[in-house]
């Protein structure tokens, strides 16, 4: 009788051991997986906030995921750089059970991505969030610091992709901001194109310039 308790509780230990990463995962587990200094304090708290109530309404939990840099092993060439970016956020995503999307910025590698869940990809443009509501403050020529540009970016983000989901779930989000920087992405892109434009332009210009001499 003794050795019959024993195994039990062998076996009760065994299987608490087992689910200690997820119990950890999941009683940790705030809207910010990793920040690495790059949030200020105000938009960590308002991501969490936006970040919990999404949650509790529509079971959609939305994180976020910077590092200054991504501990990756030697790369060569950019495939491979690819490649290493590409499992290190297979594991950020690989403890997350429900439907999910996950900011990952790594800042020296100049690298962003929005991570998504099969279904919330379904209805949430990624290049859409990047390129119209995160890329243009991330890449401002301005006297902001890295951390102020990071944090005003994943805010901003975060925001339209709760906002987005919210909407798909026809409820209504009280903790929300309003995404202000569609306006200016568009006119970063606009700005984008003249450069090009402009540097075909000059490019042209030479080339003719050159043949007439």
């Amino acid at each position: 009788m003794k050795k019959y308790r024993v195994d039990i509780k062998a076996k009760l230990l065994m299987l608490f051991l087992l689910l200690l990463p997820k119990m950890i995962f999941a009683s940790s587990l705030g809207c910010v997986l990793e920040s690495d200094g790059l949030l200020n304090e105000k938009d960590f708290v308002k991501i969490n906030e936006i970040g919990h109530e999404l949650h509790s309404k529509t079971g959609v939990q939305v994180f976020v995921y910077t590092k200054k840099q991504y501990l990756l092993e030697n790369t060569i060439g950019a495939k491979s750089k690819f490649d290493a970016i590409r499992n290190y956020e297979k594991q950020i995503t690989k403890d997350i059970e429900n439907d999910y999307a996950v900011i990952a910025i790594s800042f020296e590698h100049k690298h962003i991505n929005l991570l998504m869940s099969e279904r919330v990809g379904s209805f949430i443009d990624k290049d859409e969030i990047l390129n119209s509501y995160m890329v243009p403050l991330l890449a401002s020529n301005d006297k902001n610091t890295i951390e102020a540009k990071v944090s005003a970016a994943v805010l901003n983000g975060y925001s339209q992709i709760a906002e987005e989901i919210a909407n798909k779930h026809n409820i209504k989000l009280e903790s929300n901001i309003k995404s202000n920087n569609k306006t200016f992405g568009d006119i970063w892109k606009i700005f984008m194109y003249i450069l090009i434009i402009g540097g075909l332009f000059v490019y042209v210009y030479a080339l003719i310039k050159r043949k007439n001499r």
